[in-house]
């Protein structure tokens, strides 16, 4: 039972990834309208207090948690310069987001939740912040976060999420099922007897 539950939580994240990008779908503008994904970092996809369908397919990146498997170690996001990527919380440049990289310069930031291209313009970087960065600390990672963003190369192309499985970008329940079984393997538990359907 325990195989089968980490099955259908494994194709789940397929709706996930179809949600990110199909954004011009209707389906997909209905679940955006009903959550308010507006300004939400990719992975927080459901509203806590609206119960349904949607809310359950999500929790299915949660509980991948107890295989170690992260979301953010299968999908990233292929990044041009003014699409609906957010700027700190998104996973796009660097290791991690700006948000984890610069959390001094982060907890000055007026509006947490800003979109690239309301803060990288023609002129370089657009600081918005509540106070102005004084300390050593600061000023080192605003001078670091500028070398950053001028160093970084905008991709061109749709704006599209990348599932990193596969070397084509796509997501399939085939390579999702590849990193289940090396995760269940890993851990010493018995291998997962995958139903046809989610081959």
């Amino acid at each position: 039972m325990e195989g089968l539950n980490i099955a259908m939580k494994t194709a789940y994240i397929k709706w996930l990834w179809r949600l990110q990008n199909g954004n011009n779908s209707f389906w997909c503008k209905v679940i955006q309208g009903l959550h308010k994904l507006n300004r939400k970092p990719w992975n927080k996809c459901a509203k806590k207090t609206l119960l349904g369908v949607w809310q359950n397919i999500t929790k299915s990146l949660d509980d991948l948690d107890s295989l170690d498997i992260s979301p953010d170690d299968i999908f990233k996001q292929h990044v041009i310069s003014g699409n609906n990527t957010l700027f700190w919380k998104h996973k796009w440049i660097g290791s991690n987001t700006l948000q984890v990289q610069f959390l001094v310069l982060y907890s000055l930031e007026s509006l947490k939740s800003c979109y690239i291209d309301e803060r990288i313009g023609d002129n370089g970087f657009k600081w918005a912040c509540k106070s102005t960065p004084t300390s050593a600390q600061a000023q080192l990672q605003l001078t670091n976060l500028n070398s950053l963003l001028c160093n970084h190369i905008f991709l061109q192309g749709p704006v599209k999420f990348l599932c990193m499985l596969n070397l084509d970008g796509d997501f399939t329940t085939e390579s999702a099922r590849r990193l289940t079984d090396s995760k269940v393997a890993n851990r010493g538990c018995d291998p997962i007897e995958w139903l046809k359907r989610f081959r």
